[in-house]
Order: C-alpha cells, then sequence, then structure tokens
C-alpha cells in the first residue's frame, strides 16, 4: 500500500508543477512584444513580374528581441500598402518574407532583331567575382563573323 501512495504523491505533484509551469509560460508570453512584416502566404506562388496583391501577403510576427535589423531588409506590415500592386522581382513561394530587395523593377527585356540569338555563358567564379554583376544592367557582347558561304 505504501508504494501505491508513494507512486499517486509523485503524480499529484507532477501534475501540479505542469500546471504552474504552463501558467507561468502563459503569463510570460503574453509580456513579449512583436514586430509585424509582410509575408507571402502558404498557398501562394508569385511569378517574375506579376504584381502583388493584398490576399497574398500576411503578418509575419517576430519577437522584438530576435528581430534585430531585419527592418532594414524586410517591409513591416504596417507598410504594406506601399508594397500592394508593386511588381515582384523575382519569383515568390509561400511561407517566405517579402525582402525589399524583392521589389525592384524587373529587367527589360531584349529585344532581338532577326537573325539574333541570345546564348547564355557560364562564367568560371575562379576568375570572376560574380557578386558584383548587376542582372539587367551589366552585360557581355560577343560578335560573331558571318558563316563563310
Amino acid at each position: 500500500m505504501k508504494g501505491i501512495r508513494g507512486l499517486i504523491a509523485a503524480l499529484v505533484a507532477g501534475l501540479v508543477g505542469a500546471a504552474c509551469n504552463w501558467i507561468y509560460l502563459d503569463q510570460r508570453s503574453r509580456d513579449v512584444v512583436t514586430i509585424d512584416f509582410v509575408g507571402i502566404k502558404p498557398d501562394v506562388s508569385i511569378n517574375s513580374g506579376e504584381r502583388l496583391t493584398d490576399n497574398q501577403i500576411e503578418a509575419v510576427a517576430i519577437p522584438a528581441q530576435w528581430a534585430g535589423n531585419l527592418k532594414n531588409y524586410c517591409y513591416l506590415y504596417s507598410e504594406r500598402q506601399a508594397v500592394v500592386n508593386m511588381v515582384v522581382w523575382r519569383p515568390q513561394t509561400g511561407r517566405t518574407l517579402l525582402l525589399q530587395q524583392d521589389m525592384r523593377p524587373p529587367p527589360p527585356a531584349l529585344d532581338l532583331k532577326p537573325g539574333e540569338a541570345l546564348l547564355w555563358v557560364p562564367i568560371d567564379s575562379k576568375s570572376f567575382v560574380p557578386s558584383l554583376v548587376v542582372p539587367g544592367k551589366d552585360q557581355v557582347s560577343f560578335i560573331f563573323p558571318a558563316a563563310p558561304t
């Protein structure tokens, strides 16, 4: 009989401890200050060049103590009207934060003349610094002689 009493006492003490822990964590979580950022909803996919609509975004709450300088790179949810109807630079899929660099205009389309072709050339990153290239602004041109007839 002593063993069952001890087991019941331990079980009751464990339940009381769990309840006290739950109440403490619930009260502490109410004190957390959060900052809301603009995020893409989970079921949304936006292609490059499409306009962002209000029903494609949602608030993503991040605790202020962990947000750091994220305000410098992402849009605040309170500023969401500034990004609605803007053109998205690169494809966006759900569950991501909307970065400020994603809202710049896409590069202009290339107007190729008849007889011209676009050829992408791979660059070796050992002899070239790819981070210095600005897409849509920097370009390399090649001139090929006409084929002999």
